[in-house]
């Protein structure tokens, strides 16, 4: 899901509002993944500096990404 998420973010002017105080409700409508699934994946982001996480929203960093087709999964994750 961290792909999908930096895809997203990049699809939408590089920020969003939904962060680690969105609802599970409000996570689940818009990504289709648990709040569990959505925080581990932007602490992955967070951790790789690809995301600056804010009070109010989560924006891209102006790192790019090393390579494309570079996963960013952990533990087997498929989501």
């Amino acid at each position: 899901f961290a792909d999908q998420f930096y895809s997203y973010l990049q699809q939408h002017e590089g920020s969003t509002t939904f962060n680690d105080k969105s609802s599970p409700t409000e996570i689940y409508d818009e990504f289709k993944v648990s709040k569990k699934v959505f925080k581990k994946a932007i602490g992955e982001l967070y951790k790789r500096h690809y995301i600056l996480i804010d009070k109010d929203c989560i924006k891209l960093t102006s790192k790019p990404k090393q390579q494309i087709g570079f996963s960013l999964r952990t533990n087997g994750d498929n989501q």
